[in-house]
């Protein structure tokens, strides 16, 4: 996944126990060349229990606009517009700013098992768009790194470790879990979505985080969660980032943008990212989406790799 440089100092010296703040600034226009009512939609900041939002009633122009949640682990803001003139143009800015803490080290022996799967996380060991953990060869390879092995915690640390030997880091447009699995080589996001196949074909529940770049048409940086329960068999979802070898802690914080691999398209199906949309109005609907992410303190990093040179 390509990264936006940015001057900041290695961020290995930084504080990691406070939270890193951000702003974001995402704007929405529409209109259509014979006017008309239309609805747009496109993706946005949630809170998480590491994440935290402060914003103001959204900016509008024609419209109005809510933030609604999106299943299994994102937002978007939705627009409807009045009912527009030919080519008028209806508008909303929405400005959060997002505070984000490190993630703290967890221990391998607080987390001796997988936790009791309901149907909420047992979707999490299923296939998704460009993840399959039912490939032959995928299944085939846990297998034998996992051998011997009964201990789910050390399960994922040998996938993740394999993962990280096995493919040659290569900054890249995204392709999937099977190819990068095939091909050797990949950035952070087939690191991510390989570790996940793995981890599923192992009854592991896994999950993508995405982290967005300083503007939408840049890329931030991808890594993947797993749950495990604690001694109490209580469930908790973990950090791995493959690319920095880093398991069960983050010790940096990136912004979230989304979690998890699976969502509608529009039209029909499913795929890996949210994406966004506009219908409606008459003739040539135009739809234009920014999204602009501004690192305010000295620890907001939008990627990881930003300081380390990746290896393999």
């Amino acid at each position: 996944m390509p990264f936006v440089v940015l001057l900041l100092v290695g961020f290995a010296q930084l504080p990691t126990d406070r939270e890193a703040e951000y702003r974001v600034e995402t704007t929405i226009k529409v209109s259509s060349t014979g006017g008309g009512v239309i609805q747009a939609f496109a993706p946005i900041p949630r809170e998480w229990p590491e994440q935290r939002i402060e914003a103001v009633a959204p900016q509008t122009v024609r419209c109005k606009a809510k933030s609604e949640s999106v299943p299994p682990g994102a937002a978007a803001m939705e627009i409807s517009t009045a009912q527009l003139r030919p080519k008028e143009v209806a508008s909303v800015t929405y400005v959060q700013r997002v505070f984000v803490k490190p993630r703290a080290p967890k221990r391998a022996e607080d987390y001796p098992s997988l936790p009791k799967l309901d149907a909420k996380s047992k979707a999490y060991v299923m296939p998704t768009p460009t993840i399959d953990p039912s490939d032959a060869a995928i299944k085939k390879k846990a297998a034998e790194v996992c051998k011997d092995e009964t201990v789910p915690w050390e399960k994922a640390r040998k996938l993740s470790l394999w993962t990280f030997n096995h493919l040659e880091y290569k900054l890249m447009a995204y392709t999937s879990a099977k190819e990068a699995f095939n091909a050797k080589i990949g950035d952070c996001e087939e690191r991510s979505s390989l570790f996940i196949a793995l981890c599923r074909s192992q009854g592991i529940p896994a999950r993508s985080v995405i982290s967005p770049g300083k503007k939408r048409t840049e890329s931030g940086h991808c890594w993947t969660e797993i749950l495990l329960a604690d001694v109490d068999g209580n469930p908790e979802w973990l950090p791995v980032d493959v690319g920095q070898r880093w398991f069960g802690e983050l010790p940096i914080a990136p912004m979230v943008l989304q979690k998890g691999d699976s969502y509608p398209k529009f039209g029909a199906g499913r795929q890996r990212v949210l994406g966004h949309w506009a219908r409606g109005g008459s003739g040539h609907l135009t739809l234009e989406y920014e999204q602009e992410v501004t690192p305010i303190s000295a620890n907001a990093i939008l990627d990881p790799t930003q300081g380390r040179t990746p290896t393999r």
